[in-house]
């Protein structure tokens, strides 16, 4: 029988992928568990396996196109079966494609045949009708994608992009007349940007706020020049800054753990787990790579972590696993030369800790004046998480030790 091959959903941020490179050709036969084709999402290539085995009838979705999350791929048919299987599977494929928030915006701009459920009917999540509320939605015109046709926090955001993205006709708004006077470049966003500017926007929704402390970190700088010739023969990597940090930041979350934790409708899960994501540039944007359980590495595990990870980055080979359910997240921004910045939260995380360019600037220690290697360390927590205590508690243990940097080989 003829199947299907459809774009996976990596992610619950996911809404599409680009297809850089078929792996098979058509008229291959094929196993199952066989690689497809390469997909780039949020400058992430993953892999498509095949979930039949048979021949590769039918390309649908060439190389450069980008298809939305469950979109077809291609067609896999058996021996036997031609053309009429093959576009009955990319009719079924047209219908799998259609979100629900396409019947939704038919509903809010004409009748259609499929009533909406009475709100005594309605099912959803705590989250979702938080947001509902706040938006003003009826939840009765929204048809729930989880078990049991539940209404999930998606399903409300998938209306409002709907809503906002619906023609202005339909929404009462007069249509703007392009602006005939700009005299400029309009630049397409890009995959990545498009992920940015959504997840942007996902975060300002937390009331969060930043806490800023200052610190001298002659300390650390001093430790890691001192152990980086004997750090990098007994390893064989180069000592970099950013694995001192990570692991820094797993041992002062042991002390206040409230920084490590996640919100969910009215309950806080706290992790006994860190994962630390960190903030890496890459061509178009940022991309977060994970270490994960950093809480239990060594110094030497973390800094290979740091390593690969920044090479998958830069070659964009990164996997959606390693970009992924992170606990707290750091974002360094020394190397473009900022002093004082407002990082921003990394949904559902509840914590980001920013890192500036260090300075020398004088400074009084054990009162005598002396110059110090200064930066500031910029915590942005989410208010209805925590408040300014737990956060001044962890960037006071932090400090303490970045400026007893022995602690991190213990």
């Amino acid at each position: 029988m003829a199947v299907g091959v459809y774009l996976p959903i990596w992610g619950m941020q996911m809404e599409e992928g680009k297809v850089v490179k078929w792996l098979v050709s058509e008229g291959d036969s094929v196993e199952k568990g066989d690689l497809l084709v390469e997909i780039e999402t949020e400058k992430i290539t993953n892999v498509v396996e095949s979930a039949a085995a048979g021949i590769l009838a039918k390309i649908v979705a060439k190389e450069g196109e980008v298809v939305k999350i469950t979109g077809l791929l291609a067609v896999i048919t058996v021996e036997g079966e031609g053309q009429t299987a093959i576009d009955a599977v990319i009719a079924q494929g047209a219908l799998k494609e259609e979100r629900p928030t396409t019947l939704i915006m038919m509903q809010e701009s004409k009748e259609v045949s499929i009533p909406p459920m009475e709100s005594s009917e309605v099912t959803a999540s705590p989250l979702a009708k938080k947001m509902a509320k706040e938006h003003g939605i009826d939840l009765a015109k929204i048809r729930g994608t989880g078990p049991e046709g539940r209404i999930v926090k998606e399903d409300v955001m998938a209306f409002i992009e709907a809503r906002s993205n619906a023609p202005a006709a339909t929404r009462g708004i007069a249509p703007q007349v392009e602006d005939k006077s700009f005299d400029g470049e309009i630049v397409t966003m890009s995959q990545t940007r498009k992920v940015i500017a959504r997840r942007t926007l996902e975060s300002i929704k937390a009331p969060q706020g930043t806490l800023t402390r200052e610190v001298d970190l002659t300390d650390i700088l001093k430790f890691r020049k001192s152990i980086m010739p004997e750090f990098e023969k007994q390893y064989g990597i180069r000592l970099a800054l950013t694995p001192l940090f990570v692991k820094a930041v797993a041992l002062a979350v042991k002390a206040v753990p409230i920084i490590n934790s996640r919100i969910d409708g009215d309950k806080i899960y706290i992790s006994r787990k860190v994962h630390v994501g960190v903030v890496v540039g890459v061509k178009d944007g940022i991309v977060i790579p994970v270490i994960f359980n950093a809480h239990a590495k060594s110094l030497a595990q973390i800094a290979r972590d740091w390593e690969s990870l920044l090479k998958k980055a830069s070659e964009g080979n990164l996997k959606i696993g390693e970009i992924t359910g992170g606990t707290i997240t750091i974002s360094n921004v020394g190397n473009v030369g900022i002093d004082i910045f407002t990082p921003i939260l990394n949904p559902p995380e509840s914590a980001v800790l920013g890192i500036t360019r260090t300075r020398q600037r004088p400074i009084v220690k054990d009162g005598q004046i002396t110059i110090g290697e200064m930066a500031y360390l910029c915590l942005t927590g989410d208010h209805r998480v925590m408040d300014a205590e737990p956060i001044g508690q962890f960037l006071m243990g932090l400090e303490k030790i970045l400026q007893n940097p022995s602690i991190l080989l213990l």
